[in-house]
């Protein structure tokens, strides 16, 4: 009678099965953190944009109260939660406000008086 060898096999995974999986993990987690992080950036841009918006409608319409834009941001304006705006300079005749997202550093824009629409940058 011939007896067959049976090769014990050990369960569980191999060495190459579970340096596959955590390559596969690193580049899927890798590609989620940029797409997160550009995420991000473009939400806070939107918030910044918007905020400085109505900023500006707010020193526009108090200055069509007086005889010039106010020495401060009116009272009317409440920034957004993640946005600090700020009246870097204002004369009777002209302004320049930033605004900056708390949660995204890098973001800053910008609004004068002859430029409404914010664009990046400081004043």
């Amino acid at each position: 009678m011939n007896k067959t060898k049976r090769r014990a096999y050990s369960k569980g995974f191999t060495i190459v099965e579970i340096v596959v999986v955590v390559v596969v993990l690193s580049i899927l987690s890798t590609i989620g953190y940029f797409a997160i992080q550009g995420w991000r950036t473009r939400t806070a841009q939107g918030e910044v944009s918007s905020d400085l918006n109505q900023a500006v409608s707010a020193m526009e319409a108090a200055r069509t109260f007086s005889s010039g834009y106010p020495a401060a941001i009116p009272s009317t304006f409440k920034a957004s939660a993640n946005v600090t705006v700020t009246l870097k300079t204002t004369t009777a005749t002209s302004f320049c406000m930033e605004g900056a997202s708390k949660v995204v550093p890098s973001v800053v824009y910008k609004a004068t008086n002859t430029s409404k629409t914010p664009v990046s940058g400081t004043c």
